[in-house]
């Protein structure tokens, strides 16, 4: 009978550790492959979404945090006017995790936040179709707005997870000229897809 209490004492103080290890872990990383849909142009190509979560709480099915995610594309010629194009998306976001079943392995993770856009390209200022290069000169673009967003993941283990997510975004397009000047595009919108793993520290 002694063995078998100092078994559970033993039992016991071990599974309060891991409870307690798993309360500690409340960052995550994850990489995925993203894919935008703009209202205006769908050629977009994308290189890669870094995402960082931190849990204010992290522990039973109901936790909440803050994440920031950085996503990129390319676009060697989306059309005539604009050459080499290279964009960026960094969101910053408040998320609410809802952790399903009994296991707890699939989480549902809405998401609010806001968007900040950059753009680095060439800008094809006299169009000539009968010359390969015409008057080129490098600029930059700029814009913001407010992003919403779900998340859907399954843990694979304490560490590992498989994660796929959508954020709308709504944006206001600022284009930098090159005398300096800053000329507003209008609003755009944005559908974002990506698909990744994630690690848990």
């Amino acid at each position: 009978m002694k063995k078998i209490i100092l078994v559970l004492a033993l039992f016991s103080v071990v599974f309060a550790q891991a409870q307690e290890e798993k309360q500690k872990r409340k960052m995550t990383v994850s990489l995925a492959y993203p894919v935008v849909v703009l209202d205006y142009d769908t050629s977009y190509k994308g290189v890669t979404t870094i995402n960082y979560s931190y849990f204010f709480k992290r522990k039973g099915k109901n936790n909440c945090g803050l994440t920031f995610e950085w996503d990129y594309f390319v676009n060697d010629g989306r059309i005539d006017k604009y050459k080499n194009e290279r964009f960026y998306y960094h969101h910053f976001n408040f998320f609410r995790e809802f952790r399903l079943g009994e296991t707890q392995k699939i989480a549902l993770t809405p998401n609010l936040g806001y968007t900040f856009l950059a753009s680095d390209y060439y800008r094809v200022r006299n169009v000539n179709t009968s010359a390969e290069v015409a008057d080129t000169f490098r600029t930059k673009g700029k814009g913001h707005g407010f992003n919403l967003g779900l998340d859907a993941s399954y843990e694979i283990n304490s560490k590992f997870f498989g994660k796929v997510a959508y954020r709308y975004m709504t944006i206001i397009r600022n284009s930098e000229k090159l005398e300096g000047l800053t000329d507003t595009i209008g609003f755009e919108d944005a559908n974002l897809f990506s698909i990744g793993f994630g690690y848990t520290f």
